[in-house]
């Protein structure tokens, strides 16, 4: 078999790419965002072999640090899983603002929808805590999108409280690039929330469908026995 030179290149550029990509990933931890930016190319696994990876952070105004900002790995029903952030420093007063963005990217999977969901704690009016999410379609931020994107947005004023957003993602991609852009106002009086929830919504692979309804046939054999 012969190759033209251009067809080596392409083979030089896409074998560590598929390479990194059959790399074990370990389990996503518990951490701070800070473990989660020092995570090697694969990302670690959340969970059916969902990977997140690709961490990036910028306090454009504020405090915090990625030290400061926890992270967990999120698994719920109906194949839908996720990250969820968390900080002390998620609150501003007075005349103080922050603005925080963190990147990362879900693969390699069938993605479906994305979903944030913000529990706030007591911001006053007109204090304004707002997360601003962008899902960029088969592609990661780099730093902006060279595809097309999707939008969420989830806030709290003291009066208005929008705690979920979700979006369909179509078409279904196997790589979704996540930008958030957290965005802390008091105006005279306090902005804050507890915690953000991303999560998306997937079509899992055919082992894990196997595995699904392997337990299915388990259970039924288990009743006909009783």
């Amino acid at each position: 078999m012969k190759f033209s030179r251009g067809s080596i290149v392409i083979l030089a550029t896409a074998i560590p790419c598929f390479a990194t990509s059959l790399i074990p990933a370990a389990p996503c931890p518990t951490a701070t965002l800070a473990t989660y930016l020092a995570l090697p190319a694969q990302g670690c696994t959340i969970a059916d072999n969902v990977r997140v990876s690709t961490f990036d952070f910028q306090a454009i105004t504020g405090p915090a640090t990625p030290s400061d900002i926890n992270v967990a790995p999120v698994v719920l029903p109906g194949f839908r899983l996720g990250l969820l952030f968390s900080s002390s420093d998620f609150s501003v007063t007075g005349t103080d603002t922050a603005e925080y963005h963190i990147e990362y990217v879900f693969d390699p999977t069938d993605i479906r929808s994305l979903r944030d969901v913000m529990k706030a704690s007591s911001p006053v009016f007109p204090g304004l805590a707002q997360v601003d999410t962008f899902g960029c379609k088969g592609a990661a931020f780099a730093p902006t999108c060279p595809t097309s994107t999707l939008h969420l947005q989830v806030f709290d004023d003291g009066v208005t409280f929008v705690s979920t957003d979700e979006k369909p993602v179509i078409p279904p991609q196997t790589l979704l690039g996540v930008q958030h852009i957290i965005q802390l106002k008091g105006n005279g009086a306090s902005a804050d929330f507890d915690s953000l929830e991303n999560t998306i919504t997937f079509v899992p692979e055919p082992a894990t469908w196997a595995l699904v309804a392997l337990g299915l046939s388990g259970l039924a054999l288990r009743r006909r026995s009783r």
